[in-house]
């Protein structure tokens, strides 16, 4: 017997009519899908852009009236939007700030007194002591006085770096001294010294100059005194410094050999005339009155006392040394691709460029960036003066760099403004002009004993694409 199996499926007319209703879906579909992405796309159709000129001056790009380059357009931009754009991306930046300017400054300190140390880094110092007093005697076979000069006070200088555990420095100078009288030894001056206080109850003697020897008197002989007989040699005042000292010198040149100075003569040990104006080359020309008369020895007057020797000196100049800090960056946010559905003409204004600061001069903060009334972006600081509170003696110094600004733009490479003496710029103390858009300028840096300016801080930047 045969078995019948009944089938089942669509007929060919109802595959076609699913496969119609399935592609006048797809077809209705288009449109809307083309329109959600024509929406929602980030694809640049165009491009408007604004900042500032070396001159400060506003310049536009992708202006209606010149849409392939810069035109200046005066103290704004205008956006007008093209008919028919949508969707503005919009990407800003304030302006960057000044870099600080860099110095070399010194300050003087002398005569007796005491300081409060402030200030940190190479302190150098002289110190000279008293002068010794003269010596005198009486040949009583022809009444003729003989002298002998007093030696001239320890000279010497010392360059001592002082760090924050030093609290204190006393400077003393030391006094000639008027004691002897004749056929007695002339008085020995006083010592003038630097000294610090430290730690707790801790001290140091930085410089001491020890005062000139007193002039001997002659020796007294019934039988006369003959000029060619010679008193003991008096000595100049010693000299010694802390073991921590730098560049030490003793300029222990000043004389007081002894020698008799006959009826009319004077006599008196004196500093060294070169000694002398190397100090004057480092603390200034008034820092001592003439090269033969601080810490002078006592003239050989021939009275009845040796002459009187002279007060000594001693002074500290501090170095400061100052660098520029770079130049800060535009802070405020970057309004990258943040989507404006639709804008209408507004004006925008560019922040300039905040100023390099003069010679030890902090750099000015950048200016503000406006797009028209929606927002506002500020501007960076500008740099500080920084106290290197450092001794190195090559005196050359690296500025800070400036700080690189945050915007990214396409195909545009960010620069830093390099500080002055810094790898790649030290041929100059001054700091660079920064050039990319919302930068802070460069720092100066110290070269020997050139004092430097900061870099100019960027411009701020908008840009609008649709």
């Amino acid at each position: 017997m045969t078995v019948k199996t009944k089938k089942s499926g669509f007929t060919i007319a109802e595959a076609l009519m699913a496969l119609l209703v399935i592609s006048l879906i797809t077809i209705a579909s288009i449109p809307v899908i083309s329109k959600k992405k024509r929406v929602i796309g980030t694809g640049v159709h165009g491009r408007w852009a604004c900042t500032l000129n070396e001159q400060g001056q506003h310049m536009v790009f992708g202006s209606e009236q010149n849409p392939y380059g810069w035109i200046v357009s005066g103290d704004q931009c205008y956006f007008n939007p093209p008919r028919d754009a949508r969707n503005f991306a919009v990407s800003a930046v304030g302006a960057g700030g000044g870099g600080a300017g860099s110095s070399m400054a010194s300050e003087l300190f002398t005569g007796t007194q005491s300081i409060t140390v402030t200030k940190y880094g190479k302190y150098k110092m002289f110190a000279i002591g008293g002068g010794g007093q003269g010596g005198v005697t009486n040949c009583v076979i022809d009444n003729r006085r003989r002298t002998s000069q007093g030696a001239a006070g320890g000279f010497g200088y010392a360059e001592v770096d002082i760090g924050e555990d030093t609290k204190q420095i006393d400077i003393y100078v030391g006094k000639a001294t008027e004691q002897g009288t004749w056929e007695n030894r002339g008085a020995t001056g006083e010592a003038s010294y630097i000294r610090r206080y430290y730690n707790i109850n801790s001290t140091q003697d930085l410089l001491v100059a020890n005062g000139g020897e007193g002039g001997h008197p002659k020796i007294f002989r019934i039988q006369g005194c003959g000029n060619n007989d010679h008193n003991p040699t008096t000595a100049q005042g010693s000299v010694s410094w802390a073991s921590s000292a730098k560049n030490t010198k003793n300029y222990n040149s000043g004389y007081g050999t002894g020698t008799t100075c006959n009826v009319n003569e004077f006599c008196y040990g004196t500093q060294s005339s070169d000694a002398v104006n190397a100090i004057k080359n480092i603390f200034g020309d008034n820092v001592l009155p003439s090269n033969s008369v601080t810490g002078r020895g006592g003239v050989a007057t021939h009275k009845s006392s040796g002459g009187k020797g002279l007060d000594g000196a001693a002074g500290i100049i501090i170095e400061t040394r100052y660098i520029g800090e770079g130049g800060k960056a535009s802070p405020s946010e970057i309004k990258r691709r943040e989507f404006y559905p639709y804008l209408e003409r507004l004006s925008v204004v560019i922040g300039k460029g905040g100023e390099g600061g003069a010679a030890g001069a902090a750099g000015s903060k950048g200016g503000t960036t406006y797009f028209g009334d929606m927002f506002s972006l500020e501007g960076g600081d500008g740099g500080k003066v920084i106290n290197l509170e450092t001794s190195n003696s090559t005196n050359n110094y690296a500025g800070e760099n400036g700080e690189t600004g945050k915007l990214s733009l396409k195909g545009v490479t960010k620069t830093t403004a390099l500080g002055g003496m810094a790898s790649g710029n030290t041929s100059s103390a001054n700091g660079q002009n920064a050039t990319f858009y919302g930068s802070g300028g460069g720092g100066a840096g110290l070269k020997g004993s050139t004092n430097g300016k900061g870099g100019d801080g960027a411009p701020g930047y908008v840009l609008i694409e649709w």
